[in-house]
């Protein structure tokens, strides 16, 4: 069983995977709020295998969440694997630079 923290931007997508991977017996905690989620990570030490952030919109907050998980996991090695999800694809350039930040992109229905 992983102990999955889902940092969703409110769509119907991370309600449905939250589902899905509770189906499974993950432990999931969702957090509509990103900061929040991001605050609770760090502050708190909140210690999941993994971090699922939506990448969909693509915008610059998305990157900056972005960031500053991949430079969390870099201070807490091995730390949370970071697994971003998109449902519009972007191109190999969107890949290549989520994989820069130490992720992997994933492009779901």
């Amino acid at each position: 069983m992983a102990n999955i923290l889902l940092l969703d931007s409110g769509l119907v997508l991370g309600k449905e995977i939250a589902r899905s991977l509770g189906d499974r017996r993950h432990s999931v905690t969702v957090c509509e709020c990103r900061c929040d989620g991001l605050k609770r990570l760090e502050e708190f030490a909140v210690d999941p295998n993994l971090v699922v952030l939506d990448m969909s919109r693509n915008t610059k907050e998305d990157w900056a969440i972005l960031s500053r998980l991949s430079k969390f996991r870099l201070l807490h090695a091995p730390g949370p694997m970071i697994l971003c999800i998109a449902t519009i694809y972007r191109g190999p350039d969107m890949e290549l630079k989520v994989e820069r930040k130490g992720a992997r992109l994933v492009y779901v229905r």
